[in-house]
């Protein structure tokens, strides 16, 4: 787990790893025993969604209010672009069917999203209020009024490390940058396997643009001191996603709360939140986040004024409060939900 907690009232179900979708689905005897296991001594459930588990979860815990959290859109097919076409339309069908039963399990009953987009696509699926899904504590926000103001510039990317999330692009955008005469260099911190078939071309396109010795595999950092400190010796935090799946993505609220300039693409959620406050551009344009960086790098009073942004946003959503009003809001349902059984 990248967050300990050390809560009394907090105990683990073990699900297995979360690996891929095939594998998981291997696991269903095990996964369905342990959750009925759990529903037994529970009053309600909060379902992360999406998750190719909710038909199961459903079935699995028919018994108890399930609350779903809803933190993006997908139709998988969009993870595999490089799949055969009946394996696409495998995905596809697959992920309609999870939608399905993900609607159903929104019908008629509180839930959370994280994004106003989300909301929306969701239609008239229940009650579902806005919840910003940070894991930083009000204690954990650091503010700082500039940044960029030594050599060389720091980049920063968090996240997996999957041509989903635009690295190719960042890459060639810190080619132009460097091309251009600034001195900059790049932290990529996530997890990566160097037999990753992706690694191998990202790196290649390192060394075509002579770029290796100024972009660092930083690997993993677990959530708290490890991963802030990578974000505290940051500049500019750059996130080039090109699925428009991607709902609101945690670590935006991160680079906020550590005093960052943000560039970011215009796709899911993103733009809900940081137009504004991030230099927001086209997905896949390596030209845009080189001439984003390039305004933030030049322009100091815009700078410092995304930073005060950032964090007048954070400052409302930290972990505290949106803990609050979810316990509040699922308690009322629970509630509401026994007198009805008694009825």
């Amino acid at each position: 787990m990248d967050v300990e907690v050390g809560a009394g009232n907090v105990s683990w179900v073990g699900l297995g790893p979360h690996d891929s979708v095939p594998r998981r689905l291997q696991r269903i005897p095990q996964i369905t025993k342990a959750l009925r296991h759990a529903a037994d001594e529970l009053d309600a459930i909060l379902l992360r969604i999406p998750t190719p588990l909710t038909p199961l979860v459903l079935r699995a815990t028919r018994s108890i209010a399930v609350v779903p959290l809803l933190v993006g859109r997908i139709d998988g097919a969009d993870a595999v672009p490089d799949s055969r076409w009946f394996r696409r339309l495998a995905i596809r069908a697959f992920w309609r069917i999870n939608r399905i039963y993900q609607d159903r399990a929104m019908r008629g009953t509180l839930s959370f999203a994280n994004s106003e987009r989300l909301i929306a696509d969701a239609g008239g699926s229940g009650t579902i209020r806005l919840l910003r899904t940070v894991s930083l504590r009000q204690s954990e926000v650091w503010f700082r009024e500039d940044t960029c103001n030594s050599r060389p510039v720091r980049l920063l990317y968090v996240g997996r490390i999957a041509e989903e999330k635009g690295l190719i692009h960042i890459v060639e955008a810190l080619g132009q940058i460097v091309k251009a005469g600034e001195d900059d260099v790049l932290d990529l911190v996530g997890a990566y396997q160097d037999e990753d078939p992706f690694i191998h071309s990202l790196r290649e396109r390192l060394r075509i643009h002579d770029l290796t010795g100024r972009v660092a595999f930083q690997g993993h950092a677990a959530m708290g001191r490890a991963l802030f400190e990578h974000y505290k010796r940051a500049d500019i935090f750059v996130i080039g996603s090109t699925s428009d799946f991607e709902g609101f993505p945690r670590v935006l609220w991160e680079a906020m709360a550590h005093g960052l300039p943000i560039v970011a693409t215009t796709v899911g959620g993103i733009p809900d939140v940081a137009n504004g406050i991030a230099q927001l551009v086209p997905p896949r344009s390596a030209s845009g986040i080189a001439a984003a960086v390039g305004r933030i790098l030049g322009e100091p009073v815009l700078r410092q004024a995304m930073i005060s942004a950032g964090f007048r946003a954070v400052r409302g959503v930290t972990m505290e409060p949106q803990v609050r009003e979810m316990m509040e809001q699922i308690h009322v349902l629970v509630a509401e939900r026994t007198s009805a059984m008694k009825a």
